[in-house]
């Protein structure tokens, strides 16, 4: 709030991100040891596919950001110093999130956390199934909508998610030369990826899509695992935010707010003119 103004001033949020920096340190939450035991995951390295989604981000900056370190017994995602990926073993919230905690006078980030569903690990096995594939054309996993339930609000400060990213199964057969095991731990690592992305300060890029160029756009899992790890786009985006780079990103670029305005700007799409190559056949002779 402005003081005396009534007004409200954003400020730009980012972590405090400089070469030679300590590396920020992620907790992974237990509980993804207990779901490692699931006769489904023999084989897949769930830690591992997190983990790489998380320090995957050391890439764009060329030096150490992140890196994720032991989860002791007594560490809590409520420990307002510790930077939490919370892994829920139950599937039915449907969605993926992340949240910080920032110096409100100077928009740095103090700390993180990101809500990640099991629902994801379930839908990139069921996208990858053994056996007969899956049928496509339905969100195999998408929960009924929430009931809406009143709420007071106020129209000039609304509360609304910077992302929640839900599942939307589509693959029906694990890509050409990639393995099962492989697909299964890209798709996962491509979502942690997405939402670590968001605690950088990047927004969607939904028409990431058009180039293959960038972790932040909503992709079906077989577009997914082609991008585990962050997309030119994205490279180009948090090193001219950290001031690596003097130059803006050179990829095509829109956000939630030019959804409804540019017809390439959609969610879920794939190719490289959506419009003429993945949506138009899909109304064609309806």
């Amino acid at each position: 709030m402005v003081k005396n103004v009534g007004a409200l001033q954003r400020r730009l949020v980012k972590w405090n991100i400089k070469p030679g920096m300590t590396p920020i340190a992620w907790h992974i939450s237990r509980e993804v040891a207990q779901m490692q035991q699931d006769p489904r995951l023999e084989g897949i390295d769930l830690e591992g596919a997190i983990r790489r989604g998380i320090e995957g981000w050391n890439r764009a900056f060329s030096f150490p950001v992140f890196e994720v370190v032991p989860t002791g017994e007594n560490d809590s995602p409520g420990d307002d110093d510790k930077n939490f990926l919370v892994v829920d073993p139950n599937p039915s919230a449907g969605y993926a999130f992340a949240n910080w905690r920032e110096n409100p006078n100077t928009g740095e980030i103090r700390g993180a956390s990101v809500y990640f569903s099991s629902i994801f690990i379930d839908g990139a096995i069921a996208s990858a199934p053994e056996g007969e594939p899956t049928p496509t054309g339905f969100n195999l996993y998408m929960p009924a909508p929430a009931k809406k339930t009143p709420q007071l609000g106020w129209s000039s400060m609304p509360e609304n998610a910077a992302c929640m990213l839900r599942r939307n199964v589509s693959a029906s057969a694990t890509p050409s030369g990639m393995t099962r095991k492989q697909f299964i731990e890209d798709a996962i690592t491509h979502t942690v990826l997405h939402e670590i992305g968001h605690t950088l300060g990047l927004r969607h890029n939904f028409m990431g899509s058009l180039e293959g160029s960038s972790v932040m756009d909503y992709l079906n899992d077989d577009d997914a695992v082609y991008l585990a790890v962050p997309g030119p786009y994205d490279i180009e985006a948090v090193r001219y935010l950290y001031g690596l780079n003097a130059e803006r990103p050179s990829q095509a670029f829109c956000t939630d707010r030019h959804r409804k305005l540019i017809a390439d700007c959609n969610t879920f799409d794939s190719a490289a003119a959506p419009l003429n190559d993945f949506a138009a056949p899909r109304f064609s002779g309806q």
